[in-house]
């Protein structure tokens, strides 16, 4: 049976196994050779690593692996000739040769310039992206400054593609041969596989690199390790991508079509490096790292590192290495006939001999033009795949474009001259204080509270739709007291209680619950499939971020009191699991929230069950290191409800200058918090102001008025710069406010 690596043999290969000419890299001993009096550079496959066989496993690998590479065309991906072998055994890679590595220059300069750095990383994201999206996709699996080669003009290009797939290592294996700190956290697992994400971590592994100036010796491969950048100014524009892109948690990595999109951002704030400057810089580095070699080098290696400098210095690179590609094909075919026609070639037959040449001239002429059919067709796919990657980028920049004037809009509508204009709507059905508010699509959902300020029924919910202004009751709904959000665009009630029967000291007994029930509009029915709250509690606070929901704060009961808790949960849907984080700084309940670039404001509530004693204590928390705190630092809840942290979490909840008023609610209007309403400590003098509080600032600014004068009202965010104000308790301390106020901002 003909040996399947076959197709990709070529004849002709001049090397020396003993000239490692660009050294021994991980997973293989790299050397300079020459095809059709060419130069190109020849890799072997350390053999300790396939157990020194030929097995047939290892031959089909192989197989599989050429398939995968050879059909690889992008300017910024190594170019593979074919494969050099006398022996399935003895397999070596051919590619174009390339004057010096990444890893290389750095060795050189301490600190190459922030234009240089720039360029190299968006040629070496502009490669991944174009991995990334083949069908089917391939990841590099093994990238690192090592593996990043550079032309005369210092444009780098990615070798050693997808080497682990032929390898199949073990997680020990990896750590033994890889870059250690490339290596993303989850390989290290039995079942890993490879990933685009992978890829994703060892990029962030390479700025460290870049930026440090020296390989980032101390990032760990433990799964539970932190990743310091090591040697890296942290203001550095960098260093945010480089911090994303070394996420412990793989969803929350950036794709490599974001990575392009983020460098090329920076790149765009300095001017293009000169090809010049470029030279001279590749130049500096080729001419110190050839003084470190040892005096035994021959002097045809020196000779031939010339004229790789003077190839590689070419502007014409890229025709060049249609030409390669040609004459590799016009070579086989001519080394074919020779061999043929030296068995048939004689003295007395020298007529025929020539016009069998002639023939196969003709056949390797026919070869040699479908040969350029099919690079110029790889060549257009491959154009096509970056423009399709540059227009991705361009959708990106435009979405925040559009966001940034948005911004500035609804900024310039928080000047002294903008002024709300309210319009009473339908009134509400029943009375309630302490009451939530969401908004799902066009429908906002209303409940949780009560109708009085202490010991009063407690309500359930009611719907009121915009197109129609009319307000619904939302029958069967299961629990009292519970928290609203809208998830994953369905409305959630999370936790609170069931009621029970019968009386008990003048109180309707109850019981608490963390069951979490989502809402179907359709049917009017209530789903109970995902897991319940470890917690179980009434009125906690539900904050929405990506795919996890975040239950803060509420009321528990312990030895038949109710108390006020600073409980923190978080709830992922990709791991259909909750989590314990950070608790909060004071134990409260009925707090509202805001977000302002991913970051939340947690704004009043109570103290105490009795709701007697408000506060204005504001504080804030990024919402990406919470969740990525918890996901990563603990273990999850078991069956029993209990949880532990590995490693003690930062302190992350942040104070924020307190609110100008007790039991306010919050919102947020042109990236500004809002307090809405509010009272004095008494409860007695209510408020009917507005008050913008700024991060950038830190200063609490008074707006406009609302409708009413009250606090602890429900605020819902509509389409647009408009407000829904939803009940609270008004200047009657008898009973609660039933109007609805909607109010547009605009200016006078």
């Amino acid at each position: 049976m003909e040996c399947p690596l076959t197709v990709y043999k070529i004849e002709g290969v001049d090397f020396s196994c003993e000239d490692t000419t660009h050294g021994c890299f991980y997973y293989s001993k790299a050397c300079t050779g020459s095809l059709a009096g060419l130069p190109c550079t020849v890799k072997q496959i350390d053999k300790s690593l396939l157990n020194a066989t030929a097995s047939h496993d290892v031959i089909q690998r192989y197989a599989d692996y050429c398939s995968k590479i050879f059909t690889l065309r992008h300017p910024h991906i190594v170019l593979f000739l074919g494969l050099s072998y006398k022996t399935p055994a003895s397999v070596a890679l051919v590619t174009e040769l390339l004057p010096i590595t990444l890893d290389q220059v750095l060795k050189v300069y301490n600190r190459l310039p922030d234009e240089i750095h720039y360029s190299l990383l968006r040629d070496v994201s502009l490669a991944l992206a174009y991995l990334h999206s083949l069908d089917p996709n391939i990841s590099h699996g093994e990238l690192c400054a090592n593996n990043v080669l550079l032309t005369g003009d210092m444009t780098a290009k990615l070798s050693d593609i997808a080497i682990p797939f032929v390898l199949q290592l073990s997680p020990a294996e990896r750590k033994r041969v890889g870059a250690l700190a490339h290596l993303a956290p989850e390989l290290l697992l039995d079942s890993a596989k490879l990933s685009t994400k992978i890829d994703c971590f060892a990029f962030g592994a390479l700025v460290v690199h870049i930026l440090s100036g020296k390989y980032p010796e101390s990032l760990s491969c433990d799964p539970n390790a932190d990743h310091p950048l090591d040697g890296v100014n942290t203001e550095h524009p960098l260093a945010s991508l480089a911090l994303h892109c070394l996420s412990k948690v793989p969803e929350l990595r950036p794709t490599s079509a974001q990575i392009v999109t983020m460098v090329t951002e920076l790149m765009l704030q300095f001017p293009s490096p000169s090809f010049e400057r470029r030279v001279e810089l590749l130049n500096r580095a080729m001419k110190v790292n050839q003084s470190r070699k040892s005096s035994s080098d021959k002097p045809r290696s020196v000779e031939r590192k010339d004229s790789i400098i003077t190839l590689s210095n070419s502007i014409e690179i890229e025709h060049l290495k249609l030409q390669i590609e040609e004459l590799q094909v016009e070579n086989r075919g001519l080394r074919t006939s020779i061999k043929k026609q030296a068995n048939v070639i004689s003295a007395r037959d020298q007529e025929m001999a020539a016009k069998l040449m002639a023939k196969d001239q003709e056949i390797v002429s026919i070869q040699q033009e479908m040969g350029a059919l099919e690079s110029s067709l790889s060549s257009y796919k491959a154009t096509i795949a970056v423009k399709e990657s540059s227009l991705s980028g361009l959708g990106n920049q435009l979405k925040h474009l559009q966001e940034y004037i948005a911004s500035k809009h609804e900024a310039h509508l928080l000047s002294p001259q903008a002024k709300f204009h309210w319009k009473q709507l339908s009134g509400l059905p029943q009375a309630m204080i302490f009451a939530q508010a969401v908004r799902v699509g066009g429908v906002v959902y209303f409940g949780s509270g009560t109708t009085t300020m202490s010991e009063g029924e407690r309500c359930k919910m009611f719907s009121y739709h915009l197109a129609t202004d009319q307000w619904k009751s939302v029958d069967n709904c299961p629990v009292v007291g519970f928290g609203m959000s809208n998830f994953m665009d369905q409305l959630t009630l999370v936790g609170g209680a069931y009621e029970s029967t019968g009386e008990a000291d003048g109180k309707v007994p109850y019981s608490l619950t963390g069951d979490v029930h989502t809402f179907d509009d359709s049917t009017g029915d209530y789903d109970t499939s995902l897991p319940g709250m470890p917690t179980p509690r009434l009125l906690p606070t539900l904050i929405t971020y990506s795919s996890t929901l975040i239950a803060c704060g509420g009321v528990v009961l312990d030895d038949k009191h109710d108390i006020c808790v600073r409980s923190v949960e978080v709830y992922s849907s990709e791991s259909s699991q909750w989590y314990r984080a950070e608790p909060l700084p004071l134990a409260v309940t009925g707090m509202s929230y805001a977000t302002i670039h991913n970051h939340c404001y947690l704004l009043g509530g109570f103290t105490d069950t009795d709701f007697d004693h408000p506060t204005k204590r504001v504080f804030g928390v990024p919402l990406q290191r919470l969740v990525e705190e918890a996901l990563t630092h603990s273990r999850g809840f078991a069956s029993s409800g209990a949880s532990a942290l590995d490693s003690p979490t930062p302190n992350l909840w942040q104070r924020v200058p307190d609110a100008p008023r007790y039991a306010a609610t919050a919102t947020t209007i042109g990236g500004c918090l809002v307090a809405v309403g509010g009272s004095d400590e008494s409860l007695e003098h209510k408020s009917g102001a507005l008050h913008a509080y700024s991060p950038l600032s830190h200063e609490w600014l008074r707006m406009d008025d609302i409708p009413v004068k009250c606090f602890s009202c429900a605020v819902v965010r509509l389409p647009g710069s408009e407000l829904a104000l939803i009940g609270g308790m008004g200047e009657d301390d008898e009973e609660p406010l039933m109007t609805v106020y909607k109010g547009r901002l605009t200016l006078d």
